[in-house]
């Protein structure tokens, strides 16, 4: 109800071969710790855009890889508008660092990082 329905987008993502979204996918998770690499392997499939990116990086690396909702991009003063793009995305994840970051030196302990 949030987002754009894109029709073709379903058959972008069907367009993709099994072979292809283990390769890419397993050439995004050895680019992490490096975000913004990771996401440009996973774009490299058809039809995944940024937001797709990390909700497959949010899983596999949730500790570094927050899923860009668009609930929580709202909640974000420091965002303006939702911009679905690589660059939105890096500001993104480094607000939600520094929050956690934040967060856990007000409780003195790593408390936040487990549930982050």
């Amino acid at each position: 109800q949030r987002g754009k329905y894109y029709p073709q987008l379903s058959y972008l993502i069907k367009v993709n071969t099994p072979r292809a979204v283990v390769m890419e996918t397993k050439k995004a998770f050895r680019k992490l710790p490096n975000i913004e690499q990771a996401v440009t392997a996973l774009s490299n499939l058809k039809g995944v855009g940024t937001t797709m990116a990390s909700a497959l990086l949010a899983a596999a690396a949730p500790d570094i890889s927050p899923f860009m909702a668009d609930e929580v991009l709202k909640a974000i003063p420091d965002i303006e508008g939702i911009d679905y793009t690589t660059r939105e995305y890096l500001k993104f994840v480094t607000h939600v660092e520094s929050t956690r970051n934040r967060l856990n030196s007000q409780c003195g302990s790593d408390e936040w990082t487990a549930h982050s």
